[in-house]
């Protein structure tokens, strides 16, 4: 799915640094938020989520809307998922164009 043009669904987590991610529930953005690291929950809510944007512009953004649904309009990006690079901070599955709050 490298390069496809995608629109998801989901609640934003906290966007800041290394990390932003889109949850399912707004149950999963809050455990990873202020979760136990070691914790099953925390791991089984952070392998569901998807890695977003990766540049300060949309984390400016995207504050506004952090642990609010919103609609992400995208491209897949499989960079640290491709199987030859691993990255350790914010993988970026999908860099983001359009950010809307559901209301």
């Amino acid at each position: 799915m490298n390069g496809t043009a995608v629109v998801v669904r989901g609640w934003l987590g906290i966007c800041s640094g290394n990390d932003c991610g889109l949850y399912q529930t707004l149950d999963d953005a809050k455990l990873v938020a202020d979760g136990d690291h070691l914790s099953d929950a925390w791991a089984a809510a952070m392998d569901k989520r998807l890695s977003i944007g990766t540049d300060t512009y949309f984390d400016m953004v995207a504050y506004h809307l952090q642990f609010k649904e919103v609609v992400i309009r995208g491209t897949v990006n499989d960079h640290c998922r491709n199987g030859i690079t691993f990255c350790f901070d914010r993988a970026g599955d999908i860099d983001p164009e359009t950010i809307q709050f559901i209301i």
